[in-house]
């Protein structure tokens, strides 16, 4: 088991997904360890923290920068927290989150890779898709463009062979 019976009784839904969550991080910093990763950067999907509010982020930032490494944030569809990148960028500076960057309208480029890439949304087509939907959709294909843009300019001022990758938290298909 997974949850324990007795916590559903006692413990919301965020705090019983918080807690896998937590499971999750310590199964996955294993394996970054025992395969040697834990220098690497590392892009993270997005819904990285239940906070409401930028200022309610610092238990999970805290987490994340004692990982080793570069770690880059995707925006999830549940980071209600996320902010204008000046702000976010002005977060991570004023707290000393030295390894934290966001991939938000921008793109890197890591070794051999340059990475875009955006929070994306379910697509037209699909059977959940809703008229109410069209917004947040065009919104994110506008920052797709913009995040994609980037890095081909990356790309061109480059002079390695970069393998193209782009990011979503919600796959396109």
């Amino acid at each position: 088991d997974l949850i324990d019976t007795d916590v559903l009784e006692k413990k919301n839904n965020a705090q019983i997904m918080a807690a896998d969550t937590d499971k999750f991080f310590e199964i996955l910093l294993a394996k970054l360890e025992q395969d040697g990763l834990l220098e690497d950067t590392v892009i993270i999907g997005g819904d990285v923290s239940w906070a409401m509010y930028l200022d309610e982020c610092h238990p999970d930032f805290d987490y994340i920068q004692k990982l080793n490494g570069t770690k880059i944030i995707l925006k999830g569809n549940h980071d209600y927290w996320w902010e204008s990148i000046t702000k976010l960028n002005k977060f991570v500076v004023d707290n000393g989150y030295d390894s934290i960057r966001f991939l938000y309208n921008n793109s890197y480029v890591i070794e051999d890779y340059a990475f875009c890439g955006t929070r994306g949304w379910i697509v037209p087509g699909d059977s959940r898709f809703k008229q109410d939907d069209s917004k947040a959709y065009e919104r994110e294909l506008i920052r797709f463009e913009l995040s994609a843009t980037d890095m081909i300019k990356k790309i061109e001022m480059s002079e390695a062979k970069l393998t193209r990758v782009a990011v979503f938290h919600y796959p396109p298909f």
